[in-house]
């Protein structure tokens, strides 16, 4: 599922970049919603597999901390590659880096289902 969803907002922040209308830029922003929209049930649900039943709370209060720092932090990110590449091609850089991630991701994921 992280595969998918990393692939999800890499195609929608694909067809942002390239967009030349706002409609197309609006299925671009859809497509990234069903991409996060993946993501973070699947991580709610892994946390919870992982850890304890009594601490259950603390732990997904935590992921969803991180949620929202992520969501603070990301324009601070973002805004040296958007300032060396500009606005259209920072949805494009990053779209890489969510396809290079999925491809990480795929690897790590196939080398420890095979040790295992």
């Amino acid at each position: 599922m992280y595969i998918l969803g990393f692939m999800l907002m890499a195609l929608g922040y694909l067809i942002i970049g390239f967009s030349s209308s706002y409609f197309m830029a609006i299925v671009g922003v859809i497509v990234v919603g069903f991409g996060i929209g993946s993501l973070i049930p699947n991580a709610n649900l892994w946390i919870m597999t992982l850890v304890p039943p009594k601490q259950r709370g603390k732990y997904i209060g935590k992921l969803t901390r991180f949620n929202f720092l992520g969501m603070f932090m990301s324009p601070i990110a973002i805004q040296p590659i958007q300032n060396a590449l500009g606005l259209q091609h920072s949805f494009i850089a990053v779209s890489g880096i969510l396809i290079l991630l999925s491809i990480i991701y795929f690897i790590i994921t196939n080398f420890w289902s095979k040790t295992q």
